[in-house]
């Protein structure tokens, strides 16, 4: 699938979850593709069909941008390299806590929680 597939399958994703959902933001300077609000949650996301794309200076500035708009950030995404995400896991890029598309459809549409989390060593 390709990034822009994921982009519109990951908005779709937080429609069916009552979330508003943002225009995707194609501005080259801008590290979010999406914001979602449902409530008072916030969500910034970033889509990437290789997470090996995400810089450090991309994650400190959506840090930043969470910070101030008291966001959740999420990096979702489907291979690592060349290996691919497992659904259902969570991982961590940059700090930024990082998922499938599927396991983000789980947890905020099928309300399944996430219990597994990908650290050096394994799955845990």
């Amino acid at each position: 699938m390709d990034r822009q597939e994921i982009i519109h399958r990951v908005k779709k994703i937080l429609e069916d979850a009552g979330f508003n959902v943002s225009e995707e933001c194609n501005l080259k300077d801008v590290g979010f593709d999406l914001i979602a609000r449902r409530e008072k949650d916030v969500l910034i996301l970033k889509i990437l069909t290789n997470i090996d794309a995400f810089t450090d200076q991309v994650a400190r500035d959506l840090k930043s941008l969470a910070c101030l708009l008291k966001a959740s950030l999420i990096l979702v995404g489907e291979k690592d390299g060349s290996a691919k995400l497992e659904d259902d896991v969570v991982y961590f890029r940059n700090g930024i806590p990082t998922i499938t598309p599927n396991t983000l459809k789980n947890y905020l549409v099928h309300n399944l929680p996430i219990q597994v989390y990908a650290a050096p060593g394994g799955f845990y």
